[in-house]
């Protein structure tokens, strides 16, 4: 079994030699290999979050298409005071597949994987800034009650929700606005204001 620094190695180097080529076939490639992944990978978490996904994703390429005004290139489409050249276009969508693969290659770390042993994995990696007196075993240990208070506020909406959906129909907007201000502002505001209830609560459940 690989050990979880390896993967988080791995997934930088991935990285790295994603960004450092601007060849579109390869992107291409890369993107199209991953989507197949992403579409029909068995465990469902991998399709969480997909609307989210197609809006940063197309928010990404129109901001790089306009970014890409000006450069040299034959324009494949001119309105008013905007061009959109071939340079700009090509360059966009290098930048959208190279943040798609990002994403779903993080998917893939962390289902694989999992949040708690990237940490861990994580605080084995930077150990060696101890050395220099970086509080290493610091940070590591608020990201790791970071992640978990997320994770239990997170089931406690989702719990509460079960529960109102019996009681109402969750489905009507008013009702879903009502949810937000009755019960997930104030469990947000009291897990700010003492986030150790949040452990001390989840401990009792165990």
């Amino acid at each position: 079994m690989v050990r979880p620094q390896f993967k988080i190695l791995l997934y930088i180097f991935f990285a790295v030699l994603l960004f450092s080529t601007k060849n579109i076939e390869i992107s291409l490639s890369i993107g199209i290999f991953l989507l197949l992944i992403f579409m029909f990978y068995p465990e469902r978490k991998m399709r969480s979050g997909s609307i989210y996904i197609i809006i940063f994703l197309t928010a990404v390429f129109i901001g790089n298409i306009f970014d890409g005004q000006g450069r040299e290139g034959g324009y494949v489409y001119h309105f008013l005071f905007i061009n959109i050249s071939e340079s700009g276009l090509s360059d966009a969508l290098v930048k959208t597949l190279q943040i798609f693969s990002m994403i779903v290659g993080a998917k893939l770390l962390i289902i694989n994987t999992g949040i708690p042993d990237l940490i861990a994995g994580l605080g084995r990696i930077c150990s060696p800034l101890k050395i220099i007196k970086i509080p290493v075993d610091e940070f590591i240990e608020l990201m790791y009650l970071t992640v978990t208070a997320l994770n239990g506020i997170t089931g406690e909406i989702i719990e509460k929700a079960r529960i109102r959906s019996k009681q109402n129909n969750m489905s009507q907007l008013s009702e879903k606005l009502r949810f937000i201000v009755e019960i997930v502002l104030p469990l947000l505001i009291v897990t700010i204001k003492s986030p150790e209830k949040l452990f001390i609560q989840k401990e009792q459940n165990v």
